[in-house]
């Protein structure tokens, strides 16, 4: 690749892209050698300099355009560069080669970290569409070179790279963790158990999808739960004992069936008081609730078990009594409204993907796939 530098044409690898902003510390980057515009951008490093068109810049982005209308300063000659203080200088030179047609020079290929920066930058710039002719080919080639670790970095780029793109099959995987995973602080934000707060990664859609599912599965949870207490309840007191030894037909309880129901539903109500899950408003112990990682509080409950009668005493065998029918159905409230509404949640239809993929490819377009695995062999992987 080439790149202007001053009057110099300078040849750099494109694998050493990570060191031309270093290459360059005292002139400009010339992007576009007749551009009228000087850019300066720096993220935590010393500010870099590019030389760019404010033509081709307006016409890639409706934020820049809005930026460099209407008598604009930093058209003038001999003005300050306009500054990016927030953004990173590889990710943006890589739009930067896009946004001024060079797009030979643009990597091949690029690591999960790189990709989801692009994404996050085009997505802030509202320029995705710039980049899209490059999106199916990156994303294919790291289907093929790259396990999906549980690295929380790495899922915060695959997120920006499913919103960015409209993938549900990416945004699928990316909800499943952060449905699972994820918990809320006392300011109701999300949290990442391995990586602390997450709400201000993530695309903004996509952390309200989250939330909201994550809310739907335990309200369904705690409402099971509730219902489950008034069902006992009922069973305990309104003259119907459900004692094991009644229901067997067997020999007599030793105490009195009711007092018996009477004791196996406190220990329910015990259970549930215990996380929180009984008594009050279903909205108040669910917002307790989300400060819990589901793929943590499902395991944990189902190790709530109704305590036993003394083995000596036959007429309550282990696995007989009332206490084993609270405790199966508690287990399955977790299996159904936990588990499997996770797993409903994840596989949820979700009108905000289909909006964002039609961004990019219209219904009436077929979009086809690029090369197969095997031409991706041997490729190495363009990253920081």
């Amino acid at each position: 690749m080439d790149i202007m530098k001053g009057s110099e044409t300078v040849s750099v690898n494109m694998m050493g892209l990570s060191d031309v902003c270093v290459l360059f510390q005292e002139s400009p980057i010339y992007v576009d050698p007749y551009g009228d515009l000087d850019i300066a951008i720096s993220r935590n490093e010393k500010l870099r300099n590019f030389r760019v068109s404010s033509a081709m810049m307006r016409r890639a982005s409706p934020v820049w355009r809005a930026m460099l209308t209407n008598g604009f300063k930093q058209l003038l000659p001999g003005a300050d560069p306009i500054t990016f203080p927030e953004d990173d200088v590889l990710t943006f030179f890589i739009v930067l080669l896009a946004v001024h047609l060079r797009f030979s020079e643009i990597p091949y290929q690029l690591d999960s970290d790189l990709f989801g920066s692009v994404c996050t930058l085009c997505v802030k710039y509202d320029c995705l569409v710039v980049m899209q002719p490059f999106f199916d080919r990156w994303k294919y080639g790291l289907s093929f070179s790259t396990t999906w670790g549980y690295n929380p970095q790495e899922w915060v780029s695959w997120a920006w790279i499913g919103w960015s793109t409209g993938d549900a099959r990416i945004i699928r995987r990316v909800k499943e963790y952060y449905i699972l995973r994820c918990r809320t602080n006392t300011a109701n934000e999300l949290m990442d158990t391995e990586n602390g707060i997450v709400e201000e990664e993530l695309p903004p859609g996509l952390v309200r999808i989250i939330h909201e599912s994550r809310r739907r599965i335990l309200t369904g949870f705690v409402t099971k739960c509730h219902n489950m207490v008034e069902q006992w309840g009922e069973t305990a007191y309104n003259g119907s004992p459900q004692c094991g030894s009644r229901i067997r037909r067997s020999s007599p309880c030793p105490i009195d069936e009711e007092q018996c129901d009477t004791l196996y539903f406190g220990h329910l109500v015990r259970s549930l008081r215990v996380w929180k899950l009984w008594p009050g408003q279903i909205d108040k112990l669910v917002s307790n609730l989300e400060a819990r990682t589901i793929s943590r509080l499902s395991p944990r409950l189902k190790k709530i078990v109704a305590p036993r009668y003394h083995e000596h005493d036959s007429n309550h065998a282990k696995g007989k009594h009332i206490g084993c029918g609270w405790t199966a159905q508690l287990h399955r409230a977790v299996e159904d409204e936990l588990e499997e509404g996770a797993r409903k949640e994840i596989d949820a239809h979700v009108p905000e993907l289909d909006a964002q993929q039609l961004k990019f490819y219209p219904k009436e377009i077929s979009v086809s796939k690029f090369q197969k695995a095997e031409d991706f062999k041997g490729i190495q992987v363009f990253g920081r």
